[in-house]
């Protein structure tokens, strides 16, 4: 994949075993607007030569109140100072919903990563996600209100060097 994907609508894709490399700079896929995304299965791949990297999914402010769940697959690559999903602006009252289950994930930064104020009901089912740099930085980082809840059921982290997970101001 060499161009960036901008999400507006709701959108379903199985990747059914395939794997797709990521040759994006940045962000592979940007949500702009209240979307539900669902990812099945296969393999996303960001080679090392792409240092520019910084986030699978970013969901913008306009995009808080999407529904993303993906389901299996393995996602693995730097995010250098990003992480695989992104979640941007103040959503205090935890409108977007997002469900991870049984990823196979790795990186060198975050898996998630929320902007201060953004708070995400999180699930997390299953899977492994390794955490393979130190850089002082959590792999799922979550800086939300209140009410927010973080549901972590049946996982493995590896991580050698740091914290795996970062819950300020949120339940979990």
């Amino acid at each position: 994949l060499n161009t960036a994907i901008s999400l507006s609508k709701n959108l379903t894709i199985d990747l059914n075993g395939k794997t797709i490399t990521n040759n994006v700079p940045q962000w592979m896929m940007t949500v702009s607007s209240p979307v539900k995304l669902t990812l099945k299965g296969g393999k996303v791949i960001t080679p090392t030569a792409n240092t520019d990297f910084w986030w699978f999914i970013n969901v913008l402010p306009a995009g808080i109140g999407s529904e993303i769940v993906i389901d299996g697959g393995e996602y693995k690559g730097n995010t250098d100072n990003g992480s695989f999903f992104r979640f941007r602006g103040n959503d205090s009252e935890s409108k977007t919903k997002v469900e991870l289950n049984n990823l196979v994930a790795e990186t060198n930064h975050r898996f998630v990563g929320t902007d201060n104020g953004h708070s995400i009901a999180l699930k997390v089912n299953g899977g492994t996600y390794t955490l393979k740099t130190d850089n002082d930085n959590a792999g799922f980082y979550l800086y939300g209100s209140k009410d927010a809840l973080a549901v972590f059921t049946d996982v493995t982290i590896n991580s050698e060097y740091r914290q795996p997970v970062s819950i300020s101001n949120q339940k979990a």
